[in-house]
């Protein structure tokens, strides 16, 4: 009887659900997240979905809530996930990722986060297109348009210059240092300027 009691005990949902949020292993918020996604990706049956069946790897479906974070502009999530799976293996991008995800430089440049950028830049976790830097220049972050000239290849397009000319520091940058960009037409958001293979192997420097 006191074995039948324990189990009974144990296998409540409310109770397990508070004996795992003190073991090691991901934060409530992330959890909560995962569970989230879980169950989002039940509902269109992704086991038999050739987009997303491969999110039944762990490391893929990390990767995909990854981009999804970062789209939706949760950012600080997304640097917890990335904090809570260090590892140069921990973390990957699913390959039939729809491009307006994959864009996860982009998405950290629409939401202003330097720091995120430069984490994902190390880590090769997504791509950039020139939006990345016509986002930073639009919103007067120099320091983003440093550093993606600096550290990334795809620079930007006629869009940054003129949306810079309410920022003169970022405008003059742009004319310094990338002047053959002004002539190039801005491609279709997730549109990469340069092919997928050459933007996702992107040497860090």
């Amino acid at each position: 009887m006191a074995s039948s009691l324990a189990y009974d005990v144990l296998v409540q949902p409310d109770l397990r659900e508070l004996i795992f949020a003190y073991q090691a292993g991901v934060s409530c918020t992330l959890h909560h997240m995962l569970a989230l996604y879980h169950q989002k990706l039940d509902q269109v049956q992704y086991l038999y979905h050739p987009d997303l069946s491969e999110l039944v790897d762990p490391i893929r479906l990390r990767g995909y809530m990854l981009c999804r974070l970062i789209r939706e502009g949760y950012c600080d999530e997304a640097n917890e996930l990335l904090d809570t799976f260090p590892g140069s293996n921990d973390i990957r991008l699913p390959s039939r990722l729809a491009p307006l995800l994959r864009w996860t430089i982009d998405s950290a440049a629409k939401h202003r986060n330097l720091a995120l950028i430069k984490r994902l830049h190390a880590r090769g976790l997504g791509a950039a297109s020139v939006r990345a830097m016509d986002l930073a220049a639009e919103h007067g972050d120099l320091a983003i348009v440093e550093f993606l000239h600096t550290h990334r290849r795809e620079g930007c397009s006629k869009i940054a210059f003129k949306k810079a000319k309410k920022h003169k520091e970022v405008l003059a940058f742009l004319k310094a240092n990338r002047p053959n960009d002004a002539r190039i037409r801005p491609p279709v958001y997730g549109e990469p300027k340069v092919p997928l293979s050459h933007v996702l192997t992107c040497a860090i420097q």
